[in-house]
């Protein structure tokens, strides 16, 4: 049952499967169709009878006689929760962010009742990683999504970046030694090595963005790409 309500959906589904399959909607951040379905953000979290705590729907498989509650009043407190401590290791300078107007940050803060002005936007300055030819990336803007991490790795069928654990702000770090000579760049053979920029796309960006797209609206727009 979702939301005290009969629901079906085919075996071997997710919560958050089932739920989109019977129109529910469950928030999320860090989920990525068939890319990315490792639970990082705790966005998706719901309740269900029986269970310890929350439990993230989208990696949580559903089974038969299941009674789930995906908007309770104690799921939404624990998104909240979630999102105000992201707020806390983010830059939160939106108004300048060139990513603004499609932030799904921003807009699950306004879903949430957040008001991204009670954080302090000069906590963090940014940390510009401008090592590639055609990327930028901004890591005070990381959510820790891990999007770039699975889209890199089904592109390479390998590990791509690895998530290095710093305390409660997580850093998306790669061992540039063992990477191609530039940084964003994949190699596909001796003396071969081609920029698929995968990481970049509109499904998956988060902290990375084109760098001729920020060139053309001008240089400042480097220091503000999401």
């Amino acid at each position: 049952m979702l939301n005290g309500m009969d629901a079906q959906a085919p075996v071997g589904s997710t919560i958050l499967e089932a739920a989109r399959l019977n129109d529910i909607a469950i928030p999320t951040l860090c989920y990525l169709k068939d890319k990315n379905c490792i639970a990082a953000c705790r966005v998706c979290v719901v309740e269900v009878k029986g269970a310890r705590g929350h439990v993230p729907s989208c990696v949580t498989v559903i089974s038969p006689g299941m009674e789930i509650l995906t908007d309770s009043p104690e799921v939404t407190e624990s998104r909240r929760r979630t999102l105000d401590l992201l707020c806390a290791n983010h830059r939160m300078d939106c108004e300048h962010c060139s990513r603004y107007s499609d932030c799904e940050l921003h807009a699950l803060l306004r879903q949430f009742g957040i008001d991204e002005r009670n954080y302090n936007p000069y906590a963090m300055e940014p940390e510009l990683d401008e090592s590639s030819a055609h990327l930028v990336r901004d890591r005070s803007k990381c959510v820790l999504c891990r999007r770039c991490v699975a889209a890199c790795r089904d592109q390479r069928r390998s590990t791509g970046p690895s998530p290095a654990s710093a305390a409660l702000r997580t850093r998306l770090m790669r061992a540039w030694a063992s990477w191609s000579p530039s940084a964003w760049r994949i190699t596909g053979g001796p003396g071969t090595t081609r920029t698929c920029r995968r990481c970049s796309r509109p499904a998956t960006r988060r902290a990375r963005g084109s760098r001729s797209t920020a060139a053309r609206r001008g240089s400042g727009s480097l220091a503000r790409r999401v």
